[in-house]
């Protein structure tokens, strides 16, 4: 199957809602119809997160490269782990505007869903929605030696994407594994 742009393997992106979404009803319903609008959702999948899948998400281990928010991954495991995401896959639709050097996930990231850090989204962004909450959730630090190296705190920025065509592919296998 090929994408709007005629590149395979890059319509479909893997979603997660995150908790501080999902208490709020309302705007986990606007977040689905927002990615309704440009994908066909499948596969949505209320769940507990295990600390093994968000370790094997969140690539924590000692190939995590440093720039890749590193010091962070010890407190959004330790967030994250036994709490309630909604999954899902996105596929792209025929008629979504992307451009033909745009890939799914970058098209997603940039348009609807934005950066990482609330407080730089605009508007249109999904993650500003954040910005009028209490997204810093405080977490306990696994390593009391080591409670400098990482942030005490946790983001939930509502939601993530999958950032890559790679990462999707690796993210949709990990979360639904073939049986």
């Amino acid at each position: 199957m090929s994408t709007a742009n005629g590149n395979k393997s890059t319509n479909e992106v893997f979603v997660m809602i995150k908790p501080l979404a999902l208490k709020h009803p309302l705007l986990a319903d606007e977040i689905k119809r927002a990615l309704a609008c440009i994908g066909t959702v499948s596969r949505p999948q209320l769940r507990h997160v295990s600390r093994d899948l968000c370790r094997a998400h969140y690539r924590f281990d000692s190939t995590t490269a440093p720039d890749r928010t590193a010091k962070h991954l010890p407190a959004i495991v330790n967030y994250l782990q036994g709490q309630m995401v909604l999954s899902l896959v996105l596929t792209l639709n025929d008629t979504t505007p992307i451009g033909a050097d745009d890939d799914f996930c970058g098209f997603i990231r940039s348009e609807i869903v934005g950066p990482s850090e609330p407080m730089k989204c605009a508007q249109k962004h999904i993650r500003h929605r954040a910005r009028s909450m209490d997204y810093r959730v405080a977490v306990d630090v696994p390593d009391a030696d080591r409670v400098a190296d990482f942030q005490p705190f946790a983001k939930d920025n509502l939601i993530h994407c999958s950032d890559s065509p790679q990462s999707a592919r690796r993210e949709i296998a990990l979360w639904y594994p073939r049986r």
